[in-house]
């Protein structure tokens, strides 16, 4: 039987993708592996329950630094560190393989991590109210700096000298005439 996954990408993006399955659960790791094209079997980081499936990400906890898939995970498995591209699979009641596909994945992520989304609003509104608090603090030095008297400094005059440098001419050689040019000479500027 051939279901779709999703693979969720080191870089961060997902993709969808398909699984030939025939013996049942036991096989999961070993096609997930094929896809990854990986020798070394993954392990399951996770699992959730969401609309009447059972969704498992198959992945690895070890790799090279650089690697780090860039996802954040839903809790409990938000804690673990993923190497390289995971697998979703999602598994009906009964322990079936079932087609899942990348809008699913996004509905599902949108719903366990909409809690999280309202925590960040009330943190901004209070921010806010905090930044109009400092606003006021902020003009009321700046008015106190603005009546201080303003004190000129004077500049120095910084004497560059110029690099000359003298060129040997072997015998018989005539020295060109770019190398003895007048536009070459020191101008001054003012």
């Amino acid at each position: 039987m051939q279901c779709q996954v999703v693979v969720l990408q080191s870089k961060g993006d997902t993709k969808q993708s398909k699984i030939e399955i025939t013996d049942g659960e036991e096989e999961i790791p070993t096609r997930v592996a094929k896809i990854l094209r990986k020798t070394k079997l993954p392990t399951k980081i996770g699992s959730w329950e969401f609309s009447k499936m059972k969704l498992e990400l198959w992945g690895y906890k070890d790799g090279r630094a650089g690697t780090e898939n860039k996802h954040e995970l839903p809790p409990p498995a938000d804690s673990v560190l993923l190497f390289g591209d995971a697998i979703m699979v999602a598994l009906m009641e009964g322990g079936d393989l079932t087609n899942f596909t990348t809008a699913q994945y996004t509905k599902f992520y949108t719903q366990i991590f909409q809690g999280f989304e309202s925590l960040d609003e009330e943190e901004d509104d209070e921010e806010e109210e905090e930044d109009e608090d400092e606003v006021d603090e902020v003009d009321e030095v700046l008015e106190e700096i603005v009546e201080e008297p303003v004190v000129e400094e004077e500049e120095e005059e910084v004497v560059v000298k110029a690099v000359t440098k003298s060129y040997a001419a072997a015998r018989n050689k005539k020295i060109p005439k770019w190398a003895t040019a007048a536009e070459l000479e020191e101008e001054e500027y003012s």
